[in-house]
């Protein structure tokens, strides 16, 4: 399996980048402040984001969640961080920080299972 994490932020937040052995699909976790370092980590590992997952909807997690999506790619977030992405203060974030606007937002709860780049993933919601 490939796994490259790094954490390098202000906040100290993980970022995970993961694939199969022998396929180029990865998945993105919490891509957190460093759109560009995901995509050069992924591209020198010969590896291409298909997907991109939040843990939850602080900033220090999906604030480079747009700019990775864009219009191609989906952000699977858990339904109850949904506004987490349109309305930061709303949802309760504690800091003023700009909405995050990827094209596909697709959530999910409870015992759903993702199926993405050859991995199921089934959700345990943690809160």
């Amino acid at each position: 399996m490939y796994l490259e994490a790094f954490a390098d932020n202000p906040f100290a937040t993980n970022c995970w980048l993961l694939a199969l052995d022998g396929g180029d699909e990865a998945v993105v976790v919490d891509p957190g402040f460093e759109a560009a370092r995901v995509r050069r980590l992924l591209e020198a590992a010969g590896k291409r984001p298909v997907a991109i997952l939040a843990t939850h909807g602080h900033y220090d997690h999906v604030g480079a969640a747009a700019d990775l999506c864009g219009d191609e790619l989906p952000l699977h977030i858990h339904e109850e961080d949904r506004l987490a992405l349109t309305d930061p203060v709303a949802w309760g974030s504690g800091f003023p920080v700009p909405p995050v606007s990827p094209g596909q937002v697709r959530t999910f709860v409870e015992g759903d299972v993702l199926d993405v780049a050859g991995f199921s993933l089934q959700v345990m919601h943690t809160p």
